[in-house]
């Protein structure tokens, strides 16, 4: 058996029949090279048949995640975009930002991937319904969140490994002001107090 031109497994003197090899691939597809040839051969004195499979995917590393998000933060009905910078030495699949329960996958290419959605007017409602816990900080709602990025044979990493970020809702809806013009009656001089 032989990867490219690397013998990984011979063996003489065997008899005619079907053959197997485990092969060990721990030490392959951890550098930029993820496409191999494998190939069998099988010799009797000078007379040889080989075939070849190929390129095979073999990828044992998992894709990096740079983030210096840290902490994001957006108003009720602005949109909250996040960026990502992720690399792998193959192909990505997918890079999911997860808030809770809800997954937001990242759009890009290349190195850069961005997630972005409308901050509702009242996030609260859409939190506990997403199964997001939250807290609420001096007229903000912070939420946590990671980022997941899986390539394509399907090695994943979590940032931040561990631990969370976090997302922070400032509420930006302006207070609204009423007068019941009816239930208003001043005389001249009167002092008005409004509540």
């Amino acid at each position: 058996f032989k990867m490219g031109k690397e013998t990984l497994y011979q063996e003489s003197q065997v008899s005619a029949g079907q053959f197997s090899y485990q092969w060990d691939t721990s030490s392959v597809g951890i550098d930029e090279v993820t496409e191999y040839k494998i190939s069998a051969e099988a010799a009797i004195g000078e007379n040889a048949n080989a075939i070849s499979i190929g390129p095979v995917i073999i990828d044992n590393k998992d894709p990096e995640i740079d983030s210096s998000a840290g902490t994001v933060e957006a108003g009720t009905g602005e949109i909250l975009d996040i960026n990502v910078q992720v690399t792998d030495n193959g192909e990505m699949e997918t890079v999911v930002f997860v808030f809770g329960t809800q997954q937001v996958e990242a759009m890009g290419s290349g190195e850069t991937y961005q997630a972005s959605f409308v901050v509702p007017i009242n996030p609260k409602e859409g939190l506990r319904a997403a199964g997001v816990n939250f807290t609420e900080v001096e007229g903000s709602i912070e939420f946590p969140y990671f980022i997941e990025a899986t390539d394509q044979a399907g090695n994943s990493s979590r940032y931040p490994e561990g631990s969370e970020l976090i997302a922070r809702l400032l509420d930006k809806t302006l207070p609204l002001a009423k007068i019941n013009r009816q239930k208003v009656t001043v005389k001249q001089g009167d002092k008005v107090r409004l509540n």
